[in-house]
């Protein structure tokens, strides 16, 4: 078995305490982003090299040795399912989800001018396509978006979107002016010339049966050939319009894993063919003879999972790697498989909030932020990039770092900003609760205390089987859920105070920590695959719970305690609110749209502050009050203000997001706050910038290596303020 990059992440969150007789209105006030997770899309145009993330695209210069720059990250509102590239027009065409289970997508499409994407049209939204099929097919002179009746087609040449009757059934390949489809009922491919994109002239047909048709495509290969691609074999098609014939040759490849899929094959000089698949394996043939393709080379990487990969000049290949950056091969230095990595080679990112603040442990080290300046410091090294759980009791703060099969736990002074000590674990800590903590091994969760040397003495242990779910009840009592039923654990006495085992149907498996409030709990169970039973109970007497409402839903939710409200949040839908005394909670009295796709969200109380975050490394802070107009959200202004190379020498380049129509100033700073530089961007039509600072003044003045801050007012307001670090 191939090891598994994916990993989940854990983020812990609080709340906020408004009114009943008031609604709730958000204002934005800051944002920070990350992207780190590599998906499917990878393309090479010239010098540049084009990777998509969940949420952002990121350009890269290649250098003559090979080696990588990041140039630009162009963020896009949603999640990005694949981008594709027509090399012809210089055109970037990105596939775009959006965060709602039951949203749309839609196709944007960005010209590349001087190196820089540029939004150009987009599809605009349609119902949710396939993830398993190219939706993008460039011909001469038109781009058809998406499969028949689902999108118009673009003309390149008037630049404008236009409807058009679909002849075909199921599109699936282009080349120049041939389109291709396939034919279910008769297993056949269609090839069709475009010179009239309504009544195209259907110019060969060839009987073939696809392994699998939604992960099978065709793509060019060189002037007169394009090859189609059917899991583990290739079937290559002559379409010269020279020549004006067809042939086809079938060869296939064996693979070392029988469900790999091979991924998009990709010419070499001296008619050589690099060919991957999605685990690792690597092949390069001669292929002078399509007839009789000879291996030439193949190597295999048994620790990946690659989303996709491209070829430079003929003797550079990038892949793109789920969780391990962009890997970089030198061709021309075969057999050896040496790679570099570029890009976030270390995607862990884990947060928590306390007392205002953001905890952050990534790349081996603890980060402190500052919501409100979006100010980032260290605090201190640890061992492990990943941080599943954080607690804080006193001035520690107590992490679960780690990976899955080897676990610690860390001890961090905050008044001294010291890791005390870090203790390997035996399982995941399930919580923090009156300076006792919980460990499960197995089927035995052991409780230790924290002793003046900062090392964990054993106290007591209890055992539960299967599904285990550990949430705080009140100031002395954890509710611990598990396969067997659900008690009361008190954390004082180290006793079971109330055992519910026979109540809260012990059969059932627990999808989220059951919610308290007042004297009502919700517990939620699941009642059939992808679904879940939701159960309100009034619990005034733990020996007699009453059950107050139920109901079904498709998906799994949480459930947070806002004061006098109740909101539901459902991870790609918005959050629905309800009234927290009322009887029912199937008819939510309002909703709320983040805009995002929630993961979860903290409320804090003293500072009046929401943040909301989403598992794909977006994390967002708004301000709320107490209205009598209902819960409205003010726009969010994502700036995404950062700069790369951090450190830099001699320059480096500050990213922006501000709104459009929108007047900005960056100013540089020094670390005595005197301002040095200052960037003028007026009435903007376009809301990604980015700003080269050479490290010079305005007076061309170089300045000394240092720490130097930069700030970002929009319409003469202040939105962030970052720290760079130029090293001389």
């Amino acid at each position: 078995m191939l090891k598994s990059k994916k990993i989940f992440f854990t983020l812990i969150f609080l709340f906020k305490i408004l009114s009943n007789i008031f609604s709730i209105e958000f204002e934005y006030e800051n944002t920070w982003t990350r992207y780190t997770l590599y998906k499917k899309g990878i393309e090479v145009l010239e010098n540049m090299l084009f990777v998509s993330t969940y949420c952002a695209i990121e350009s890269y210069d290649i250098l003559i040795d090979g080696n990588i720059e990041l140039h630009q990250v162009l963020e896009v509102n949603g999640l990005i399912c694949d981008i594709q590239l027509d090399e012809s027009d210089q055109m970037l065409y990105v596939h775009i989800t959006d965060y709602q289970e039951d949203g749309f997508d839609r196709i944007n499409a960005y010209n590349i001018i001087n190196d820089e994407l540029e939004f150009s049209f987009s599809s605009g939204e349609v119902d949710r396509f396939t993830l398993f099929r190219d939706l993008i097919y460039p011909v001469d002179d038109y781009v058809i978006l998406g499969q028949p009746d689902i999108l118009p087609c673009y003309n390149k040449q008037t630049q404008q979107m236009e409807d058009i009757i679909y002849p075909y059934q199921n599109i699936f390949g282009s080349f120049e002016d041939i389109l291709i489809e396939y034919c279910i009922s008769d297993s056949s491919l269609n090839f069709y010339k475009i010179e009239d994109i309504n009544d195209p002239i259907l110019i060969y047909q060839n009987n073939h049966e696809l392994l699998n048709q939604y992960s099978s495509y065709i793509r060019n290969f060189d002037n007169s050939h394009c090859l189609l691609i059917d899991r583990g074999r290739i079937l290559v098609f002559n379409v010269s319009d020279e020549q004006n014939y067809f042939f086809q040759s079938l060869w296939e490849i064996d693979l070392t894993y029988s469900m790999d899929i091979l991924f998009e094959p990709k010419p070499l000089e001296n008619d050589q063919l690099y060919i991957g698949t999605q685990v690792g394996e690597n092949f390069i043939f001669n292929v002078s003879d399509y007839n009789s393709p000879i291996l030439l080379h193949s190597w295999m990487e048994e620790d990946s999972e690659v989303n996709g990969y491209c070829v430079y000049d003929s003797n550079f290949l990038y892949r793109s790697e789920n969780g391990c950056g962009i890997w970089m091969y030198d061709l021309s230095d075969l057999p050896s498989t040496q790679y570099e990595v570029y890009g976030e080679v270390f995607p862990f990112l884990s947060t928590a909030y306390f007392d205002g603040l953001i905890y952050k442990n990534d790349l081996g080290y603890l980060y402190r932020i500052d919501p409100e300046t979006c100010e980032e410091e260290i605090i201190c090294a640890i061992p492990f990039s990943i941080g599943w759980t954080y607690y804080k009791f006193e001035n520690l703060l107590i992490i679960d770092s780690g990976v899955i099969f080897e676990r610690y736990c860390s001890i961090i002074d905050l008044s001294t900003n010291q890791l005390l000590n870090y203790i390997s674990l035996n399982g995941p800590m399930l919580i923090v609760h009156n300076g006792k903590i919980f460990i499960q091994n197995g089927d035995i969760v052991n409780v230790y205390d924290i002793n003046d040397n900062y090392e964990l003495e054993y106290l007591t242990d209890f055992t539960v089987s299967s599904t285990l779910l550990i949430n705080e009840f009140d100031e002395e009592h954890i509710w611990v859920s598990y396969h067997d039923g659900d008690f009361l654990f008190n954390s004082v006495s180290l006793q079971i105070d109330h055992d519910f085992t026979d109540f809260f149907s012990p059969s059932s498996q627990r999808l989220a920590k059951p919610c308290k409030y007042d004297e009502r709990l919700i517990i939620t169970d699941m009642c059939y695959p992808n679904a879940a039973d939701i159960r309100l109970y009034d619990i005034s007497t733990l020996d007699n719970p009453v059950l107050l409402d139920y109901k079904i839903e498709e998906v799994n939710c949480s459930y947070f305690q806002l004061d006098d409200f109740i909101l539901e949040s459902h991870l790609l839908a918005p959050v629905q609110i309800f009234n927290k005394f009322g009887e029912s909670f199937t008819e939510p009295i309002q909703e709320h749209d983040f805009e995002t796709a929630i993961f979860k969200l903290i409320i804090d109380e003293e500072r009046n502050r929401i943040v909301s975050s989403s598992s794909f490394y977006n994390f967002r802070t708004f301000l709320f009050e107490l209205t009598g107009n209902g819960i409205e959200l003010v726009p969010e202004i994502n700036i995404n203000l950062s700069n790369y190379p951090n450190p830099f020498n001699p320059s480096t380049t500050i990213s922006f997001s501000i709104p459009e129509e929108s007047h900005a100033e960056l100013s540089i700073f020094n670390i005595k706050g005197q301002r040095i530089r200052e960037f003028k961007i007026q009435n903007s039509k376009l809301n990604i910038h980015e700003v080269v600072w050479d490290g010079r003044e305005d007076n061309n003045k170089p300045v000394s290596s240092g720490i130097y801050l930069y700030k970002l007012q929009v319409n003469d307001k202040t939105l962030a303020t970052r720290k760079c670090i130029l090293l001389k």
